[in-house]
């Protein structure tokens, strides 16, 4: 059981250490970083609502996506490997369009 936990461990810091390394390049002050889940989506809020990341390594469904954008942040960072297809990528961006235009997409 103590094997599985370290890597868990070890991943959640790298991921949120990589979401302070974002606010500093995207110009947000580093606040504090809350990890967060919706069905589907695991998530770092950083600075209240400014940044929201997802770096997660499976794909996430059109419901995951839409939770993420009714968050409506400044800025959303996601790794490509949220999405199954180019087709949810669209859909990712086409939904960050409709319900929170004024959100600045990353997607790296």
């Amino acid at each position: 059981m103590e094997r599985e936990a370290k890597p868990q461990r070890a991943e959640n810091a790298v991921r949120t250490d990589y979401a302070c390394q974002f606010t500093g390049d995207d110009g947000i002050p580093v606040g504090e970083v809350i990890p967060g889940s919706e069905t589907g989506a695991t998530y770092y809020m950083v600075d209240g609502r400014r940044l929201l990341c997802c770096f997660q390594k499976t794909p996430i469904d059109e419901a995951a996506r839409e939770r993420l954008a009714e968050r409506k942040p400044e800025a959303m960072a996601v790794t490509e490997s949220i999405f199954a297809d180019d087709a949810a990528k669209m859909n990712f961006e086409d939904i960050f369009r409709k319900v929170s235009p004024r959100t600045r997409l990353y997607i790296i």
